[in-house]
């Protein structure tokens, strides 16, 4: 769970006001599209609207935010805040996990650079569903949402050892 704000992001949904759902779910969770195939909607089973009529179908609902308003804006990237620090911030592992670190970190100002030993991003999300549940172009717009704040993958590049203390900024 992204703990997002659903009633607010359901609400702007039924007016219309699809950007702003999209912003709504951008602030806790840095894969809309993916997450809006991909989920189980087990929250659907204990939907207290099943004793008027039937369930909010969540998952649906962010899907279509996300391939539409999300989808359109992917050209125009978030804003991060300035962040005076020059600390760096090294993370190992373009997965959902080491990306969605990245997203917010990058948000936060930061500008951080992953480090993936395969040649692709998106870990197991990418290289285990199948194209029936989630689509190349979904994820790969998700992860491009996060690249497109600032953040830096070196793709190819197994950190172990001499390669781990470099990053870490010390040396043998």
């Amino acid at each position: 769970s992204t703990n997002q704000d659903i009633p607010n992001y359901n609400y702007h949904t039924a007016h219309c006001n699809l950007n702003q759902a999209g912003e709504i779910i951008l602030q806790t969770n840095p894969f809309p599209q993916t997450t809006g195939m991909i989920c189980d909607h087990l929250c659907q089973t204990k939907c207290t609207r099943i004793n008027y009529d039937g369930s909010v179908l969540i998952r649906e609902i962010k899907r279509y935010v996300a391939e539409t308003a999300i989808a359109r804006e992917l050209s125009k990237p978030r804003t991060p805040i300035k962040n005076t620090s020059n600390k760096r911030i090294s993370i190992i592992g373009a997965g959902p996990a080491g990306l969605s670190c990245a997203y917010f970190l990058a948000l936060a100002g930061f500008q951080p650079e992953v480090f993936e030993s395969k040649p692709t991003p998106g870990g197991m999300v990418s290289g285990v569903i199948p194209s029936f549940r989630l689509t190349n172009e979904s994820i790969e717009n998700d992860i491009q949402r996060i690249i497109n704040l600032g953040v830096t993958v070196n793709f190819n590049h197994e950190v172990k050892g001499e390669a781990f203390n470099k990053i870490r900024g010390k040396s043998d």
